[in-house]
């Protein structure tokens, strides 16, 4: 199935491309049962600030092109709760995504 997959990307992004990505994936296997605490917690946390901000800059540009005066800053509840908001999305794409591979 591996080696299905880098055919796929040899045909997309050309044979330099494939073999990068399959060293970074051996090189993932090889470190990744070797992984920390830390390094995990870290890597959680930028997952987390990086798909969250995809979504507030997605509202950002929507509330441009629609001309949508921005609310004033309300403070860092207001922030959490749209990140939190924004991260719940993310997890049920994600979700839905998986159940339609399944299906």
């Amino acid at each position: 199935m591996q080696s299905e997959i880098l055919l796929q990307i040899q045909e997309f992004i050309g044979e330099d491309g494939a073999s990068l990505v399959q060293t970074t994936l051996e090189n993932a296997q090889i470190n990744g049962s070797q992984g920390s605490l830390t390094a995990s917690t870290v890597s959680i946390g930028l997952l987390f600030v990086g798909a969250t901000g995809v979504f507030v800059q997605l509202q950002d540009a929507l509330n441009t092109i629609w001309n949508v005066k921005a609310h004033a800053s309300q403070g860092w509840l207001v922030f959490l709760r749209t990140r939190l908001l924004s991260f719940s999305m993310v997890v049920g794409i994600g979700f839905l995504l998986l159940v339609s591979l399944v299906m």
